[in-house]
């Protein structure tokens, strides 16, 4: 399922659970479950843009997010764009918080990142995510960087 970064269900997960790579986001790619929470769904995107799996991103993505833009293709070539752009090392959750309503969720976190169109420079960034829970599914709607 990987188009990047080989993954291994034996070794530790790139999402950084501590957990084998097999018992943790790869049943969430594979669609044998789907994330039940905010985090599970934060750990699993994170590693889906790691291993280069766009259309999990696709999947988890709210159609009503402005990141998805037009067609599920369109949205498709804008993800594995960034994919190509950022080689992923680590992810970091900062915090999290209920939103007003209890299908809302907001997750704070931090990336590191090699920029590849920056010279592979490392870059260091912090998002704050929403994440609106729609049909008993979780789905990512945006994004905004914090300081």
């Amino acid at each position: 399922i990987s188009g990047g970064k080989q993954l291994n269900e034996e070794r530790p997960c790139p999402c950084g659970s501590r957990e084998a790579y097999g018992v943790c986001c790869q049943r969430f790619h594979t669609g044998e479950a789907i994330a039940s929470t905010p985090e599970q769904l934060l750990r699993s995107r994170y590693t889906a843009y790691y291993a280069k799996i766009p259309e999990y991103i696709a999947d988890t993505t709210h159609k009503q997010s402005s990141e998805f833009s037009g067609t599920r293709s369109a949205y498709l070539t804008s993800v594995k764009q960034t994919q190509r752009r950022m080689d992923l090392q680590k992810l970091q959750i900062i915090k999290q918080d209920a939103g007003r309503v209890d299908t809302e969720h907001f997750i704070t976190f931090k990336l590191e990142f090699y920029d590849t169109k920056a010279k592979g420079e490392m870059v260091e960034r912090s998002e704050k995510s929403r994440f609106l829970l729609e049909d008993g599914k979780w789905y990512f709607i945006d994004s905004e960087f914090v300081e």
